[in-house]
């Protein structure tokens, strides 16, 4: 027995609803995976470029100058983990 609510919509119209709701899902979950993908590669890049003096034994890491350690900690602050570099920051300033 089918529902009064939708005795007046046919198969056709319930097909191309159902078929336009799938290729805007597929465009939403398209985009969102090109994007991670993005954001990997390029978060990776930065990564390997920051690492790439110290890799694969090029300079130990017992060399490097108190300006370049300075340097990552800026960036990681900035990029990597600015929520908690505050957080930890101010913790560190109410202890003191």
């Amino acid at each position: 027995m089918t529902s009064k609510a939708f005795m007046f919509l046919d198969p056709s119209t319930s097909l191309a609803c159902a078929q336009s709701f799938t290729a805007k899902h597929f465009i939403i979950v398209g985009v969102a995976l090109i994007y991670l993908a993005l954001v990997r590669w390029l978060r990776y890049k930065r990564m390997d470029r920051i690492a790439s003096p110290f890799a694969n034994g090029k300079r130990p890491l017992s060399s490097m100058t108190t300006q370049e350690a300075f340097e990552i900690m800026v960036q990681l602050q900035a990029l990597e983990f600015p929520y908690a570099m505050n957080k930890a920051r101010s913790v560190a300033l109410l202890k003191v």
